[in-house]
């Protein structure tokens, strides 16, 4: 990246910012000022602001360093550096290192003498553990203004079986369910946090955003929350309509798929304007509200892919909605794009999650049947799975199914490794109740950009 006077920054894994996000994101930049006293004394002094390059977030304790003088910026993301007169003597070019744990290194290179702007934007590496603080704050209220009363449990548990991976302790995750329609967070083997959606059928998509709020999809409406519970942004769907998937798009749009009686029909909501930037319908989806679709997706080259409950089909459309490939497993209950570039679909009542490729060939699959010896023995009192809904897939290549039903005897959730070893066993019906989606906050990758993650 080059500023507009005099210096340029760099960063091996900045990204090229996507058309869609390039309105969305200000600039912030630090300001570097050349501090003119006698001659033996001179000085240079740099100050400015770190902010993140996606979300725009200050970031804190960013470590700000010209050679060997350095110094960090504060909660509010300001910096100051001084270059004492001893090392400023000579007028020399200097370069800006920022460096944060869990962000990319930036490096800004400022030439000698300039009054200049200085771009100090980095970009994380794994950004959703930046914000997980934010569900600790003691000024978060038990109940929200907007929030619904509890809804009853559907297979209360008080005790929490040993099974394999360490139950809450294996990963920090924000999960809901069709039947308890609470929104979980875990972190650190804890349930930190937790919000009521309506008591109505059903909550389906959850979404942690790098910003900190909560988007997700309870077929009857779509609400954006903060982690203090306040309701930023809110769409109720009209009456015989459903909406069961959405997605961020940028820090200021939604994607989602609004399912109807004759036609289904996408949206792009911008948050900002008030205005939809996109309505287009899918007549390929099929009639009927409950069944057309499951989970929709941009994928990073802009293309759109659909994936149905119930004609059990995969759709792609390239960015004008033209119909350019389709997949039929036999069943499913809905599939994502990977960022390896092929498809990951969960055929619900098979019980099976599969991975295909561009052509449709089946590069990898599992099902309960394939592991079911390795459940009878880690989890010797557990239930029978008789139904599936989602799958994730993790950065380390393991699979994470989740199972369908309100039971305290069944598992919620299997992790399996691409060899199809249960690593996971999650069965904790006292903290939380069925499992329909999570997302895993240790991944890498912005969820508000589309590809970089597998969610």
């Amino acid at each position: 990246m080059k500023n507009s006077v005099g210096s340029t920054c760099s960063s091996s894994s900045l990204p090229v910012c996507l058309t869609i996000l390039a309105s969305l994101i200000s600039l912030v930049f630090a300001n570097t000022s050349l501090a003119q006293g006698p001659k033996i004394s001179r000085k240079i002094v740099f100050t400015g602001i770190v902010s993140d390059t996606i979300n725009g977030m200050l970031i804190d304790s960013v470590s700000v360093s010209a050679g060997e003088i350095t110094t960090q910026s504060n909660a509010k993301g300001v910096f100051t550096l001084e270059i004492p007169a001893k090392e400023a003597a000579v007028p020399n070019n200097y370069v800006l290192t920022f460096s944060r744990k869990n962000f990319n290194t930036l490096k800004c290179t400022v030439s000698a003498g300039s009054r200049t702007q200085i771009e100090a934007k980095m970009k994380s590496q794994y950004p959703l553990r930046n914000i997980l603080h934010l569900f600790t704050d003691p000024g978060i209220p038990e109940r929200g203004p907007h929030e619904s009363p509890s809804t009853p449990k559907c297979a209360d548990a008080t005790v929490v079986p040993d099974l394999i991976g360490g139950q809450l302790g294996k990963h920090n995750f924000i999960y809901i369910g069709e039947n308890n329609r609470r929104i979980c967070m875990v972190i650190n083997g804890k349930l930190t946090w937790h919000y009521d959606t309506e008591n109505d059928w059903e909550d389906d998509e959850i979404w942690l955003l790098s910003n900190g709020n909560i988007l997700h999809a309870h077929m009857k409406y779509i609400e954006e929350i903060t982690p203090k519970k306040e309701i930023v942004w809110r769409y109720d769907s009209p009456k015989g309509t459903e909406i069961h998937t959405c997605q961020p798009i940028g820090v200021d749009k939604v994607l989602f798929l609004q399912n109807q009686s004759d036609v289904a029909i996408v949206k792009l909501y911008n948050k900002v304007t008030g205005k939809y930037e996109l309505e287009k319908e899918l007549k390929e989806l099929g009639k009927g509200p409950h069944g057309q679709c499951r989970r929709f997706r941009m994928t990073s080259k802009g293309t759109y892919v659909a994936g149905t409950l119930g004609s059990h089909t995969f759709y792609e459309y390239d960015k004008n909605f033209n119909l350019i490939w389709t997949h039929d497993p036999g069943s499913m209950w809905g599939g994502v794009p990977l960022k390896n570039g092929n498809y990951l679909f969960q055929r619900e009542n098979a019980m099976t999650s599969v991975e295909i490729n561009r052509t449709g060939e089946i590069v990898w699959q599992v099902s309960i049947a394939d592991i079911q010896d390795q459940l009878t023995e880690l989890a010797p009192n557990a239930g029978k799975i008789t139904a599936t809904q989602t799958c994730e897939r993790l950065s380390n290549g393991n699979t994470v199914l989740f199972t369908r039903f309100c039971n305290a005897s069944l598992p919620q959730a299997i992790e399996i490794t691409p060899n199809k070893k249960v690593v996971w066993i999650l069965q904790d019906w006292q903290h939380l109740g069925d499992s329909v989606s999570a997302q895993f906050l240790d991944e890498p990758g912005y969820p508000e950009v589309p590809g970089e993650t597998n969610h």
